[in-house]
């Protein structure tokens, strides 16, 4: 796989091993807490749209640097990347506000 992205995208296959890595280890931090937390729900996936919102940042600064040697399914793949874990990211702090709503009519409810 790491030739492959280096012959198709143009990017360095090291660039796209760690990139990979990363966005493993997001999903499964995204999955654990999805699976097995119940508590601090909100801070959590607060923690992840911070984390999602960085690796776009490395993503982008990537694209930038790489720009050159790119190839225009490169450009393409990595764009497309960054937009769809920009909407994830926008449902995720969604998601987090509506529990904060939610959190605050109980204990507004509670007596």
């Amino acid at each position: 796989m790491v030739g492959v992205a280096e012959k198709y995208f143009g990017v360095p296959g090291f660039v796209v091993y760690y990139l990979s890595v990363l966005a493993f280890s997001l999903a499964f931090y995204s999955g654990s807490v999805y699976f097995f937390v119940k508590r601090k729900l909100k801070l959590l996936l607060k923690i992840l749209a911070v984390c999602n919102l960085l690796y776009c940042c490395l993503t982008v600064a990537i694209v930038v640097y790489f720009f050159h040697k790119l190839s225009a399914i490169g450009v393409i793949y990595f764009i497309s990347e960054v937009l769809v874990v920009i909407c994830l990211v926008m449902l995720e702090l969604k998601i987090a506000r509506k529990l904060q709503s939610d959190q605050e009519k109980l204990q507004a409810e509670s007596p």
